[in-house]
């Protein structure tokens, strides 16, 4: 008796009355029969279905990372308010790659670059790569001037199948989209211009960095910063939002995308140039924005209105609210008031009594707060459950 025909016989009977043996036959059985309906699927033109298993057990190549858990081949964004440091940083990363050198601590694997600058002259670019103090890389070219729409696309993969390059930085993006009277953002001709430029990088291994834009109104999700279009997004393997206030000398850059690891590394930005910068790990996610507000409330223990963090960071009442309360949501803060926000004291002083405000204390605008009882010395009234968000 064959082995197809006992393993058919063998499906009958419980597994647990068959022998290692019986169950081995009846596994090649199974795994034959799946082998045999995968070649009879037709073929329709490009379509060529693959199950879930056949894609599990495959012997798929590692993913290759330009920059480790950064930039990988497809299409890539760096994105940015104006004049925070996105060219300076774009400059660095494709230095790095082309010289096979390190970047905010992560290995990079060593390709030939091309940079198009739209928004630098010549003269601009020289200066920033004279201030640097190392030699910048030869392995790295830059050119001024690009078609756009089909014609863009045309010219990118000439210059990946052609010239030999693996990585295209476009700074900015904005000027290769189609110049038509149809191609309107966020609708599908929009979505399929981002895709082909997607499945251009990973036609040849290589990886298409664009730079953009971020709104002016922070978002709570870095992922919606960017302006414009939900289409570039959904194609993007790899997102890198930079973060800071314009002055500061600190940042943050946020790592997200369809291919890369969620990720937030604090950053330094001096004399042009970008450094990892040191922080508590549970601060990481915290925008240059709440940080500030974090700051006011650290300075001010026994707690802070909405209406003193919005004076002192120039914001209004509500916007001073929303950021207040997005800390609220993590945990970082607490209200131990109605409108009061504070940090996170210890539940009991040494005594073991709970903790509250000592009398006359204020919120640091000359209102009175808590007395030692915890009732507020400005209402008369006990409210210090209520941890309504406002």
């Amino acid at each position: 008796m064959s082995d197809i025909k006992t393993g058919r016989n063998l499906q009958s009977r419980p597994f647990a009355e068959l022998s290692d043996e019986e169950f081995e036959t009846l596994a090649q059985t199974e795994r034959e029969r799946m082998r045999a309906e995968r070649e009879a699927i037709p073929t329709t033109g490009p379509f060529t279905p693959c199950s879930f298993y056949a894609l599990q057990t495959a012997d798929h190549p590692a993913r290759t990372w330009y920059v480790d858990r950064m930039i990988t081949p497809g299409l890539n964004f760096i994105t940015a308010k104006m004049k925070i440091g996105k060219t300076a940083f774009a400059l660095d990363l494709a230095d790095a790659i082309a010289k096979g050198r390190t970047f905010l601590g992560r290995a990079s694997l060593c390709a030939k670059v091309l940079y198009v600058s739209f928004e630098l002259d010549a003269l601009d670019i020289h200066l920033r790569l004279k201030s640097w103090e190392e030699p910048a890389s030869e392995n790295a070219a830059i050119i001024h001037e690009f078609s756009n729409g089909d014609k863009a696309i045309e010219e990118t993969e000439t210059l990946l199948r052609d010239f030999g390059y693996r990585v295209v930085f476009f700074d900015t993006f904005l000027p290769l989209l189609p110049s038509i009277g149809d191609f309107k953002i966020n609708e599908y001709a929009d979505t399929e211009f981002y895709r082909r430029w997607r499945l251009l990088g990973k036609k040849y291994n290589a990886a298409i960095v664009g730079l953009w834009h971020d709104g002016k109104a922070a978002r709570d999700d870095f992922f919606l910063n960017p302006i414009g279009s939900s289409g570039m997004i959904g194609q993007a393997d790899s997102l890198l939002s930079l973060d800071r206030k314009r002055g500061d000398t600190g940042g943050k850059l946020f790592i997200g995308g369809n291919h890369a690891p969620e990720e937030t590394l604090r950053l330094n930005f001096r004399d042009g140039r970008w450094s990892l910068g040191e922080g508590p790990i549970e601060e990481q996610l915290l925008t240059i924005g709440e940080e500030a507000a974090l700051k006011i409330i650290r300075q001010n223990p026994v707690g802070v209105t909405a209406s003193r963090v919005g004076l002192e960071l120039s914001k209004t009442d509500d916007a001073a609210r929303k950021q207040l309360n997005r800390l609220l949501e993590r945990g970082i803060i607490y209200k131990p008031k109605r409108g009061v926000y504070a940090v996170k004291p210890d539940k009991t002083d040494n005594s073991g009594q709970d903790r509250k405000c000592p009398k006359g204390q204020t919120d640091g605008t000359g209102h009175a707060l808590y007395s030692a009882s915890g009732t507020s010395e400005t209402s008369g009234t006990h409210e210090e459950d209520d941890l309504e968000i406002y």
